[in-house]
């Protein structure tokens, strides 16, 4: 019986300077530590697999990659990450690696959506939403964040998710994107793509 594949990994860049330049210094820095999958999604993938002699001999499921193309995705991750800041990424534990050399780090938990009616979205609350002294129903929150600018247990995320509940039923959404209701978010375990060095 033949294995369906799904998706769990993401090339994602990011260039969050000029998108937050207008935000205090001390706010922007935090910002841009995050290490969720908010941003632009398989860059330059479409340009070089359209090319006759283009070695990207994998498929995407709703915008995400399968762990068992890896090897053709990290040959992808490290052809584009000589040209643009990206990151790899797999948003579920990454169970099935076998490859001593290769190795996902635990980040955190992201909050937002990855697809909406089949389409992939990639919006993250916890980058949009959160902002310090900005709706006050997110002042607990926005402590809660780590050095990934990320949550660290499930316990805030959900304490998060509750703020923003009571935030929209009191008519108090400064800074959310009410176009998403609260039960359409997810919670979304976030590991990075580190390459061991092997010393010699």
């Amino acid at each position: 019986m033949l294995s369906v594949k799904h998706g769990q990994l993401i090339v994602v860049e990011r260039n969050n300077e000029a998108l937050w330049k207008n935000l205090d210094a001390t706010i922007r820095q935090k910002i841009l530590k995050y290490q969720g999958f908010d941003g632009n999604p398989w860059p330059l993938y479409k340009e070089w697999n359209q090319k006759e002699n283009s070695n990207l001999s994998f498929q995407l499921y709703n915008s995400l990659g399968a762990f068992e193309d890896l090897k053709q995705i990290l040959n992808y991750y490290k052809k584009v990450k000589n040209i643009l800041n990206v990151k790899l990424i797999s948003v579920e534990y990454p169970k099935n690696i076998s490859n001593s050399n290769i190795n996902f780090d635990f980040k955190g938990y992201d909050i937002g959506i990855k697809e909406e009616y089949e389409e992939p979205i990639f919006f993250s609350a916890i980058l949009n939403e959160i902002r310090k002294n900005a709706n006050f129903h997110f002042a607990e929150a926005e402590k809660k964040l780590n050095n990934n600018y990320l949550f660290s247990n499930i316990n805030d995320c959900n304490l998060f998710l509750q703020a923003r509940e009571v935030a929209l039923k009191n008519h108090e959404s400064e800074f959310i994107e009410t176009a998403y209701q609260t039960n359409q978010y997810e919670i979304v375990p976030i590991f990075l793509y580190q390459e061991k060095i092997v010393l010699s």
